[in-house]
């Protein structure tokens, strides 16, 4: 094979690398660099750039080959010289030889002719370093830094194992001379990852012929029909994809045993690759991109007509947020956008998937980590407990989180909603701070003439130490419309930190730290509709023929959304009044089967506590039983025969009493 001699001279004017698309986004062009849209023959999506459908092309295999088909097109049809792969989200910094590390750029990128001049991305910076060098590439990738084990594991651990071995056979048969480098890079644990690389064209243009050769050879002894190929995972799908970049790192060290030059350089990237913020900019704005750790701001995933809903979940909540989800779901109006962002602190990813699989053409939901974000304060002034945990203060930093935003709808995720959520959304609540409703539960134990140990402490908690005027002010911070701009201006959420440090141990988390900063004030008072508490008779201690007792059980016939609040729970308990409501929309979820499962274990776990001293239990205790199984059988549409059995069990105790 011929080398390039050091003091070959190279036609500057003949540099041909390609920034690769797939979307709208920020557009990186140079006199070295040119973008090209990719899957451009099948795309609905048209970009002012070439495509990777002219000439001699694959654009119509760009789902089994990713980038790779912008490498085919530049082997094809480039005449240039110097040939490379970027991608706009990945770039090399050249300014930076031997460097081995992989950076973030988190700038707010306002001029990316500036931004890759700075990267050195430029013709005459590239004609310098290749002078002395046959290849730039990126910096070898060590796999043990998150893998235990070889490239070949690796490669059979993440993707379809035969794959490898069938791609192994191909060059141990078509290409010997390659064979043992290649075995060698299967059994070590580096390799050059991504295709950032830019040859001088000849080198270029046989690591094309060794990869595609591997590649098409490949997909004659695979099924492309298999569903795992066509069920709209792309990550599947690219297949073709995952070998040749393995085969490419096979190639480039070939070359360096061969005699050629290389010169590494770190990889850039413009954003982290799982954010999901980017994946819904429609059109550029230089502020999507500034993603800096000191600012979280998140970033409209429609434009501003849409209905933009916050909510909070931990692993725990997980079930109920995606039961909450599906109900406002089925409400939803087919012509309007809904904005869902879902803050968390380290959820699963299996979790993450669940959340994310209630996306539609026109509902976004997106997983939003703050835990990065909260360490900006001093989380020893949130009071937590077994109950309550830090996410349960999420809510007060919703001016700083959704400062695009003008307004924002908050929901907690135990509730389900009973009406389209986008008429609550669009109440227009003034130059108030907050929409809210009255929390009846303190108004009515604060009030109540019953002899409830609650009330003389709760009473002196809300005046002395909430300083708040009026008991009746208190609202129930499970649905809250935001006025953003308003809270901004007037710095609510330094008025919540502040009266945080004040309050060190406030009874109901950031609800209390709400209700003592507003003081009545600064709020508009929403329909009681909206958040209607569950469960009349676990709340209403005044009499169950009090006017408020009969107003609020009025609200459960036909609430809009239905709150469950209280340590009582309809998942924890589905014979409870109203219950159905939650089980309605549970069970058309993934997680209805995890949800019975839970209540059988606890089911058992009681009866074997308590099942030994049955007989000595009044009429009410069997008629509750009674209730409870009856409830049970309905849930799982008599499929559980334990439940059947213990409900005839305790008819026939109830008869002999």
């Amino acid at each position: 094979m011929r080398k390039y001699s050091k003091n070959s001279k190279i036609n500057t004017s003949d540099i041909d690398i390609a920034v690769c698309y797939h979307k709208p986004s920020m557009i990186f062009s140079s006199d070295a660099l040119q973008p090209m849209q990719l899957d451009k023959e099948l795309s609905d999506i048209d970009l002012p750039m070439r495509g990777d459908n002219t000439g001699d092309n694959i654009s119509t295999r760009n789902r089994f080959y990713s980038e790779d088909t912008a490498l085919y097109w530049l082997w094809k049809n480039s005449k240039a010289n110097i040939k490379g792969c970027l991608h706009y989200r990945r770039l090399l910094d050249l300014t930076k030889s031997g460097e081995n590390n992989y950076s973030v750029i988190m700038e707010d990128i306002k001029k990316p002719a500036e931004f890759i001049k700075k990267l050195g991305l430029t013709r005459q910076h590239i004609q310098t370093l290749m002078k002395d060098a046959d290849i730039l590439i990126r910096n070898k990738t060590d796999i043990n830094e998150f893998f235990d084990g070889s490239i070949e594991e690796q490669f059979k651990a993440a993707h379809i194992p035969y794959h490898w071995d069938l791609a192994m056979d191909i060059v141990k048969n078509d290409f010997p001379e390659i064979y043992d480098v290649a075995l060698e890079v299967a059994k070590g644990h580096t390799n050059y990852f991504h295709n950032a690389v830019i040859m001088k064209s000849e080198l270029f243009d046989k690591m094309c012929q060794f990869c595609f050769h591997i590649t098409e050879k490949l997909s004659t002894l695979i099924d492309e029909t298999r569903l795992e190929f066509n069920d709209n995972w792309r990550y599947t799908a690219r297949y073709l994809s995952f070998v040749f970049e393995r085969m490419t790192g096979v190639y480039i060290t070939y070359l360096v045993k061969q005699g050629h030059t290389i010169k590494e350089f770190p990889a850039v990237s413009i954003a982290p690759r799982e954010n999901p913020e980017l994946e819904n900019v429609k059109n550029y704005d230089s502020n999507a991109y500034n993603l800096a750790k000191k600012d979280y701001k998140i970033i409209p995933a429609f434009n501003k007509k849409a209905v933009a809903i916050m909510m909070s979940t931990d692993d725990n909540y997980v079930p109920c947020c995606i039961t909450m989800l599906q109900s406002i779901k089925e409400h939803a109006d087919p012509r309007r956008q809904y904005d869902i962002v879902i803050t968390t602190r380290n959820i699963s990813n299996s979790n993450k998937a669940m959340l994310q699989k209630i996306s539609t053409e026109n509902i976004s939901v997106r997983i939003h980590d703050i835990s990065e974000y909260v360490k900006k304060f001093d989380t020893t002034k949130f009071n937590v407990n077994a109950h309550f945990t830090l996410d349960a203060y999420s809510r007060l930093f919703i001016p700083d989180l959704f400062e695009k935003y003008d307004k924002l709808l908050y929901l907690d995720v135990d509730m389900v909603a009973m009406k389209d959520v986008a008429e609550l959304y669009d109440t227009d609540i003034g130059e108030n701070w907050w929409g809210v409703v009255q929390d009846k539960f303190f108004v009515t134990i604060c009030h109540s003439h019953t002899k409830n140990p609650m009330k003389k402490d709760l009473v002196d908690y809300i005046h002395n130490t909430l300083k708040m005027d009026c008991i009746a002010d208190m609202f129930n911070s499970g649905v809250m419309i935001w006025n953003i701009k308003k809270c901004i201006k007037d710095k609510v959420l330094s008025k919540c930190l502040n009266k945080l440090s004040e309050i060190t141990n406030p009874k109901f988390v950031d609800q209390c730290i709400l209700n003592s900063v507003a003081n009545g004030k600064n709020i508009y008072w929403l329909s009681p509709y909206w958040n209607v508490f569950w469960n009349v008779s676990m709340h209403w201690l005044d009499g169950y023929n009090s006017e408020s007792y009969n107003t609020a059980l009025h609200y459960t016939e036909n609430p809009y959304i239905l709150h469950f609040t209280g340590c009582i729970k309809p998942w924890n308990e589905p014979w409870r009044d109203n219950a159905e409501l939650f089980w309605q929309y549970a069970r058309k979820t993934p997680v209805y089967e995890k949800l019975i499962s839970k209540i059988i274990f606890n089911v058992n776990l009681y009866m074997k506590n308590n099942e030994i001293n049955a007989h000595l239990k009044p009429h009410s205790f069997y008629k509750k039983k009674i209730r409870k199984y009856k409830t049970l059988n309905a849930i799982t549409l008599g499929a559980v025969r334990h439940f059947r059995e213990k409900k005839h069990f305790y008819r026939v105790e109830l008869a002999k009493l």
